[in-house]
């Protein structure tokens, strides 16, 4: 599946350049980035978009990285024999476990590029779900309007998920985008926070998950 998938992906090579990190650092980054793919490929399959399905292969790739340096550091500080060993095998697992699933994620947001239709049999399922991935609208006059993306707080504050942001035939991902009129916030969350939020960017419309 990964042969042919290659075909239809342009990466750059980036020379990865070690930067000291603890151990503690290195796992909370593995799972920020973990939980963040399971969104991404969940949306890149429903919306059918290869740039989302983009996005998710450049986290996996950061989890490879940070997956690295776990061993390395583990590697380097590991000085108390057995015994040291023995404490330190769960981290281990524990990083490699997240690099396996992050290779799975990566491989099911792919296979838009096989079948970009297969956003059409899974809009079957997706009101199902408990916390379900829907459009937003942000209409003019939006208190959000103008407002960097992190400020928001929508976990926090609202109760969902920002996963992206569309924007034209754009995809925004960067933590520091600033919302705009006519954005679309692709969010998730249980439909009570949603509907709040809805209210909140003067989105009328009924809840899609199309």
């Amino acid at each position: 599946m990964r042969n042919s998938i290659k075909l239809h992906e342009k990466r750059k090579k980036k020379e990865f350049q070690y930067q000291p990190i603890s151990l503690k650092d290195i796992l909370r980054e593995m799972k920020q980035k973990i939980d963040l793919m399971f969104d991404l490929a969940y949306s890149a399959i429903k919306f059918g978009s290869k740039e989302i399905a983009d996005e998710t292969t450049k986290i996996e790739k950061r989890i490879h990285e940070l997956t690295f340096l776990l061993n390395l550091q583990i590697t380097q500080t590991q000085t108390g024999g057995f015994k040291e060993a023995k404490r330190l095998e769960p981290i281990v697992v524990m990083g490699y476990s997240i690099d396996k699933v992050s290779d799975a994620l990566a491989d099911i947001a792919r296979v838009v590029y096989i079948n970009s239709d297969i956003s059409d049999f899974t809009q079957l399922f997706w009101d199902e779900v408990p916390e379900p991935i829907v459009k937003i609208n942000v209409r003019e006059d939006c208190k959000l309007i103008g407002m960097n993306r992190q400020d928001v707080h929508f976990r926090s504050q609202h109760g969902v998920d920002l996963i992206a942001i569309k924007r034209n035939d754009n995809w925004l991902f960067d933590r520091n985008n600033i919302i705009e009129k006519g954005d679309i916030l692709i969010i998730k969350g249980e439909l009570e926070p949603i509907k709040e939020l809805k209210k909140l960017t003067l989105d009328e419309e009924e809840i899609s998950f199309q």
